[in-house]
C-alpha cells in the first residue's frame, strides 16, 4: 500500500465515536460539549453518538441545524461506534463496558480523566485537543509489546473481560451434587449470560448468615466455602473490590482469573488461574442464595437449583495509548500503582 492510501485508510479511523462521560457532573458536560464540537468542526467525524439521556442530550446538541444531523442515539443491539471515548473515571469505563454487552468485537477506548486518577483512565481533560490531534494523526500498531515504537503510532492495553453464564437445574437433577453428571443432563437451561471488566462477585445478602458455596475448577470439586462473598477478578480488576478483600495486584498482560473469598469462616487463599480453565460455582444445600453482580451491576440471585460458570474471556477492551505524547505502558502501569496506593509516602501518624 502506497503512502497516498494509508493516509487516506488513517483518515476513515475513528469517523463515528461514542461518548460515554459522566452526567452528573457540570464540569464534564461542559468540555463534553467542547470535545463534541471540536470531533465535528476539525475532524469532521460522520457522526457522534450518545447515549439516550434526553435532557443531557437536548443540552448537549447545538441549535445549529448543520450539525444536529450528526447526533445518533446509541442502540446497543446495532451499534456501529469504532471508538468509545471515556469522560470521566474507572467507573465510567465500566459503565460502556456494560452498554457494550450485545457486542462481540469492542470498538477501542480513548480515556480522559476530569482530575481524579483512576487505573483506566490515561489522559487529562484539559488537553483534549492536543490528544485527538495526534489520535487522529496517528497509525494503529497492533502490537501491545513494542518496546521502543515509533512516533505517531497507536499502542493498545488489552483488558481481558471475565464471563459469566447462569444455569437452572430441574429439580429432580438438583439434588445430584457430580457436577459431571449435572453439566451432562437434558435439563440444564443457560439463563443468564454477561461479562465484566473487573469482576463478578457473589455475596451474601443475609446479614446475620454467610453463603454456602461448592467451587470447581473443569468440573473437579476444589472446596467448599463459607463466606461473606466470592470474588472472581480480571487482570484490570485485581485493584479493585479483590485488593480491599486482601487479593494479589495482578498486571493487566497476565491472562488469569483470580479468585478470592471474603471473610472465609475456614483459611483460603486467593487462587490465579491461567486462562482456558472454567470456574463453576453452586450454591450449598441450607444456605441463603448468593446475590451476584458484574462491575456492581446487574444484581440477581444465584438460587439452589442454579449454578453458575465463569471463565476469563477472549473479549477485550483495547484502551489506545499514543505513544508520542504517553510515556511506556510499564511506567504508566507501575506510576498508577504506586501513586493510587500511595507508596513510598512518608508514614504520617
Amino acid at each position: 500500500m502506497n503512502s497516498n492510501n494509508e493516509e487516506q485508510l488513517n483518515k476513515k479511523l475513528f469517523m463515528n465515536p461514542f461518548i460515554v462521560f459522566r452526567i452528573n457532573s457540570e464540569k464534564t458536560v461542559n468540555i463534553t460539549k467542547e470535545i463534541i464540537k471540536y470531533l465535528i468542526i476539525n475532524k469532521n467525524v460522520n457522526s457522534i453518538i450518545l447515549e439516550n439521556f434526553n435532557e443531557i442530550n437536548n443540552n448537549i446538541i447545538f441549535d445549529n441545524n448543520e450539525y444536529k444531523n450528526k447526533f445518533t442515539i446509541f442502540n446497543p443491539s446495532n451499534d456501529k461506534s469504532d471508538l468509545c471515548i471515556i469522560i470521566g473515571g474507572d467507573g465510567t469505563c465500566l459503565w460502556a463496558n456494560h452498554l457494550y454487552k450485545f457486542r462481540k468485537n469492542l470498538p477501542p477506548f480513548i480515556t480522559f480523566h476530569t482530575g481524579n486518577l483512576g487505573y483506566l483512565v490515561i489522559y487529562n481533560i484539559e488537553n483534549y485537543k492536543i490528544i485527538l490531534d495526534e489520535l487522529y494523526n496517528s497509525k494503529v500498531n497492533n502490537s501491545s509489546n513494542n518496546i521502543k515504537p515509533l512516533n505517531n503510532t497507536i499502542l493498545f492495553e488489552h483488558r481481558h473481560l471475565i464471563e459469566c453464564e447462569i444455569f437452572s437445574i430441574k429439580n429432580n437433577d438438583c439434588k445430584n451434587n457430580n457436577l459431571e453428571i449435572i453439566k451432562k443432563s437434558e435439563n440444564l437451561t443457560s439463563i443468564y449470560k454477561s461479562s465484566a471488566l473487573n469482576e463478578i462477585l457473589f455475596e451474601r445478602i443475609n446479614i446475620r448468615k454467610k453463603i454456602g458455596l461448592s467451587l470447581y475448577i473443569d468440573e473437579t470439586h476444589l472446596t467448599d466455602i463459607y463466606c461473606d462473598g466470592l470474588i472472581f477478578s480480571s487482570p484490570t480488576g485485581s485493584t479493585a473490590y479483590n485488593l480491599s478483600a486482601g487479593g494479589p495486584i495482578m498486571h493487566f498482560d497476565i491472562e488469569g482469573l483470580i479468585i478470592n473469598a471474603i471473610r472465609s469462616e475456614k483459611v483460603f487463599r486467593p487462587i490465579i488461574l491461567p486462562r482456558g480453565h472454567k470456574v463453576t460455582v453452586k450454591g450449598i444445600k441450607g444456605y441463603p442464595d448468593s446475590s451476584c453482580t458484574k462491575d456492581g451491576m446487574g444484581r440477581r440471585f444465584l438460587k439452589e437449583n442454579e449454578y453458575a460458570e465463569m471463565w476469563l474471556s477472549d473479549k477485550i477492551i483495547n484502551i489506545i495509548v499514543l505513544s508520542k505524547l504517553s510515556k511506556r505502558r510499564e511506567t504508566i502501569w507501575k506510576e498508577k500503582i504506586i501513586n493510587s496506593l500511595g507508596w513510598n509516602n512518608a508514614f504520617k501518624h
